[in-house]
């Protein structure tokens, strides 16, 4: 059976219209949290930390002499820095560290790259590649690796470059694709670590490599040296992200949406919603996979529906109780098919892919964030808006980074870095 492409799945989901209702910009609180009553004059409500050029009012308030909307080094609060981007209605404009990129998926920072795969897919010859970015913007990407088929998704350990890549025909007879590597700076040779049907969005926990197969409904997992292969997760269609910690490994794909086993594959459960949420009929018959994020007590994911008339959802769900309560953020604010997902100690992180005509792009995708505690009654932040297909996301310390996706194989697409909230 031929496998199919990542990307012809997301287009066949990527088909509808809905519009983005009712969100509106806010101000930050000096704490960093949303939902203040900050004003254009600098003052903002509850009296967090003092910025260092500013004042504590007596009642407990502080001003940082700053025009909130436009000051870029207090941008929607005081001491609020747009990494050299300007500010505008209180909103730290985008960064762009790279255009002209085909579709760019995968993020993987160190503390001073950014690296993803990029590529027309199935180009004769291949012309798929792995990117080498800067973090400050002028700094033209550098080819690690190319001559890929389908690249898609990657990660650093050490020295060693990992990435996933499809349609290999000298893996084997029946594996069309896998898990490649390469040694840094140079990658100058790349050696098959594993092979696997389709492989999209490896990750890396405790020396254990854990990937989602796109055409072969399962997830397995391998040792960085390729041994000890075998299957944690079956079940569900186009498997595309995963998430595992000290006990689970939990994967998002369509039907199902996402489920979890035990490490050693045992004690399969679905953790999340079914193909038809209740109380709402056809035609909501597939669940549509975003992504998949732990942290110590909770995991956050993201899914959507073939018909976009409800926009999808962004939610967690306590790791404990997976039958227990969840909690959605951005609850009638807009989302419109929530893709990937990034988590700090503070907040949650996501991307809303947008809305199509055919495969062009309405360019009315954003990235928000919200207190992983829930989002204020105001709504999520909304750190960038008027995105085409805004997709895998990533956070360093000070900023938010990225992929556009913008439309399957066109040299459109881009990385951006936002400064966080």
């Amino acid at each position: 059976m031929r496998a199919r492409s990542v990307v012809a799945f997301i287009a066949v989901f990527s088909v509808g219209c809905s519009a983005l209702l009712g969100v509106k910009d806010i101000y930050l609180d000096e704490d960093g949290t949303p939902g203040g009553d900050g004003s254009a004059d600098g003052t903002l409500g509850d009296g967090g930390p003092n910025n260092p050029d500013g004042t504590v009012l007596p009642d407990g308030n502080v001003t940082c002499n700053a025009d909130l909307q436009t000051d870029p080094k207090n941008c929607g609060r005081c001491g609020r820095d747009c990494l050299g981007a300007a500010c505008t209605a209180g909103r730290c404009d985008p960064i762009v560290l790279a255009s002209g990129l085909t579709n760019p998926s995968g993020l993987w920072l160190t503390a001073d790259k950014v690296y993803i795969t990029t590529g027309p897919h199935h180009a004769t010859p291949p012309a798929g590649k792995i990117l080498e970015l800067g973090k400050t913007a002028g700094v033209a990407p550098k080819q690690i690796r190319g001559g890929q088929v389908e690249p898609w998704g990657l990660f650093i350990d050490g020295t060693t470059l990992y990435w996933a890549d499809s349609d290999y025909t000298n893996n084997n007879t029946d594996r069309h694709g896998g898990i490649w590597k390469c040694t840094l700076p140079a990658c100058a040779t790349e050696t098959l670590v594993v092979a696997a049907e389709w492989p999209v969005n490896p990750i890396l926990v405790d020396g254990v490599i854990y990937i989602p197969e796109a055409n072969a409904s399962q997830f397995s997992r391998v040792l960085l040296n390729g041994q000890q292969q075998y299957v944690v997760l079956t079940g569900g269609s186009a498997p595309l992200n995963i998430a595992a910690d000290k006990t689970h490994v939990y994967g998002t794909a369509t039907a199902t949406s996402l489920y979890r086993a035990f490490l050693d594959g045992g004690g399969e459960e679905p953790v999340g919603p079914q193909a038809t949420p209740i109380g709402s009929p056809p035609p909501y018959d597939i669940a549509i996979p975003g992504d998949i994020k732990l942290d110590n007590d909770r995991y956050y994911y993201s899914y959507s529906w073939t018909d976009e008339t409800d926009g999808g959802r962004v939610v967690s769900r306590s790791k404990a109780n997976v039958a227990g309560p969840l909690l959605e953020y951005g609850v009638g604010s807009g989302n419109t098919r929530p893709r990937g997902i990034a988590l700090d100690n503070t907040y949650i992180y996501w991307t809303n892919w947008g809305t199509n005509v055919g495969n062009i792009s309405n360019s009315d995708g954003d990235v928000r964030a919200c207190p992983k505690a829930g989002c204020p009654a105001s709504g999520p932040i909304i750190l960038a808006k008027d995105l085409a297909k805004p997709y895998h996301i990533a956070v360093d310390d000070t900023a938010v980074y990225v992929s556009l996706y913008t439309s399957t194989d066109q040299a459109t697409g881009q990385i951006l870095k936002i400064a966080k909230p």
